[in-house]
């Protein structure tokens, strides 16, 4: 009886999407991208950096990409915490859901908001945060979404709903 098909290595999942995970890295710096000292593909290089070091292997370019789109995320949430720091306060603007396309965002604040609510989302319902992190993140389609999951796209209208209505109300209560 034959095994689980072989699982393919970070350096070759790598190659077959890095162009998908520089555009990706692009969408997520937006318009901050040119003026700050954060590049596209330096982000990539440090997602990719730090996937190695889980030294996973990966079962489909799909998991990879969604395990890179974590990663590229974090980076950036970690930028944004480290400039909240150098500015010490300010004031954080109520910002709405439909707003929150990460290229959108110059609030460092409301961006690392964001990203903490989709990590206690996930605590609750990991595939709901998930399509709202590749939707809010990297502005996926839920088409796209169902495709990278490997999941219905019914589903990802269910799961995307549920995240949407989450992010609402908890995004409004801070």
């Amino acid at each position: 009886m034959p095994g689980p098909p072989p699982r393919e290595s970070t350096e070759s999942m790598l190659v077959s999407v890095y162009q998908e995970l520089r555009k990706l890295a692009a969408h997520y710096l937006g318009e901050e991208g040119s003026r700050e000292t954060l590049q596209a593909t330096a982000l990539v290089h440090e997602a990719y950096l730090r996937l190695q070091k889980c030294d996973s292997r990966w079962d489909n370019e799909g998991h990879f990409f969604v395990a890179a789109a974590t990663s590229i995320r974090r980076i950036i949430v970690e930028y944004a915490r480290e400039k909240r720091t150098q500015k010490r306060g300010g004031q954080v603007n109520i910002v709405p859901l439909h707003e929150f396309a990460v290229g959108r965002i110059s609030d460092h604040e409301r961006l690392i908001e964001l990203s903490d609510c989709l990590e206690v989302l996930a605590v609750q319902d990991a595939m709901a945060a998930k399509v709202g992190e590749l939707r809010l993140f990297c502005g996926l389609t839920l088409v796209e979404c169902a495709e990278v999951l490997d999941s219905s796209v019914a589903t990802m209208h269910r799961e995307w709903k549920f995240a949407r209505a989450y992010l609402v109300a908890n995004l409004h209560e801070s």
